[in-house]
């Protein structure tokens, strides 16, 4: 093979290397933007025991700027509930259940 396919190959392999390494699921997450649906389902579904403010602890709830969940695993929570908290997989839509999270994900104090 000649010098100069073996660098370019060696650049490619390089280059998708850093590509992969550079992202991940937090970063992700820091990236998505509440939206204002989400604010509202919020306010409805959940503010009563986390507070407006994601520090209320009603009922058990935990303090959600405390949260290291990423937004996937706050999804499975809101859909299959913990202990006290219940599941909302029968009052809301995935796509709900989804802005809703992103909504509780900006609580944190460290993404």
């Amino acid at each position: 093979m000649g010098q100069t396919f073996k660098l370019t190959l060696l650049l490619f392999l390089i280059s998708v290397s850093m590509a992969f390494s550079c992202g991940n699921a937090e970063s992700l997450d820091a990236i998505s933007k509440p939206s204002p649906e989400g604010e509202l389902i919020f306010k409805k579904q959940c503010a009563l025991c986390h507070g407006l403010t994601g520090n209320k602890q009603l009922s058990g709830a935990k303090k959600l700027t405390e949260s290291k969940l990423p937004t996937n695993e706050i999804e499975a929570l809101v859909t299959n509930g913990l202990r006290q908290m219940p599941s909302f997989k029968e009052r809301l839509t995935i796509e709900e259940i989804k802005l809703v999270s992103d909504y509780a994900y900006q609580f944190r104090e460290s993404k």
